[in-house]
């Protein structure tokens, strides 16, 4: 089941208290029982004010009617004198909750294996919260510094995130909702580099009345791998960066163009053929978890040009 109304809810609220009817409304109930179970979503005051119906800009003041018997609320008008007249309003209407930031990161922590846990501010800005360390070893990787985009739309975010690549170390920044999100971002920061963009609309999914991870979450990132050229044992090589740039250009590039542009870097640690447009690589299915890249022309080791495919 779907989050994705709700966490860009919880972007465009940044853990303010709302009416709980807003969450009502893009949320099912088993995924306000789940969040709410986890402490996402937790009760706030009762509405004391709420917008005037009648006048744009007037604020009516909540106040309880004193009656015998269930409790029963009149809105009456802000301003003196009154110029609207008094309304009743139901309890169900006042009612409010928070979308939790505090909430949001315990859920990331758990789901992501993040450790460590630095106070969350009590009133959350623009700027990205820190959530801990996540460790990668499992996967090959290192530890690598965990985020919580608070305002990913802000024109501050690119820039944060070009310091954040030269940093000591990596980091995993998480984006509740892509909404606002420039798509050269997530295409800049994407998996497998040093700083991953994490959509959390793509990663979370109710499941069995508790918040897990979606499949493609959960499992190991896709890797690269080296030596099926020589038929030898496939040993882990991560292939140094190449920025995206350098990859547009060559595929973009008039052809006459193509033949002078250097490797693609991500194939120079590797036993492929050195490729230069992305017309010359062909990506081959060997088993669940397993691709093999092919690239076509001169192999590796010798200047000898062939229109063969060759591992």
């Amino acid at each position: 089941m779907s989050v994705a109304a709700f966490l860009d809810l919880f972007q465009r609220t940044r853990g303010a208290a709302i009416a709980r009817r807003e969450v009502d409304a893009v949320t099912s109930a088993e995924e306000r029982a789940a969040f709410t179970a986890c402490g996402v979503i937790v009760n706030a005051r009762d509405a004391e004010t709420m917008p005037c119906r009648e006048r744009a800009g007037c604020v009516r003041e909540v106040r309880d009617t004193g009656d015998a018997g269930p409790r029963r609320f009149v809105a009456v008008c802000g301003q003196t004198p009154p110029e609207c007249d008094p309304m009743f309003v139901t309890v169900d209407s006042l009612a409010r909750v928070q979308v939790s930031v505090a909430g949001v990161a315990a859920l990331l922590r758990k789901l992501f294996a993040i450790v460590g846990a630095p106070a969350i501010p009590k009133r959350v800005g623009g700027e990205p919260i820190v959530l801990g360390a996540q460790d990668r070893r499992a996967f090959g990787e290192g530890t690598r510094d965990a985020f919580l985009a608070m305002d990913p739309a802000s024109d501050a975010f690119a820039p944060w995130l070009a310091l954040r690549d030269r940093a000591a170390r990596g980091a995993v920044v998480f984006v509740a909702s892509s909404r606002g999100l420039a798509p050269e971002l997530l295409g800049r920061y994407a998996v497998g580099d040093r700083v991953e963009i994490v959509l959390l609309e793509d990663a979370l999914v109710v499941r069995g009345g508790a918040i897990a991870l979606t499949a493609r979450a959960a499992g190991p990132p896709l890797r690269v791998v080296a030596g099926g050229a020589r038929g030898a044992d496939a040993d882990d090589a991560i292939a140094k960066d190449a920025t995206r740039e350098e990859a547009l250009a060559a595929m973009t590039a008039p052809r006459g163009e193509r033949r002078r542009r250097k490797a693609l870097r991500k194939t120079k640690a590797l036993d492929l053929p050195p490729i230069t447009v992305w017309s010359e690589l062909r990506v081959c299915l060997v088993d669940g978890e397993t691709v093999r890249l092919d690239g076509a022309g001169s192999t590796r080791g010798s200047r000898t040009t062939t229109s063969e495919w060759r591992a």
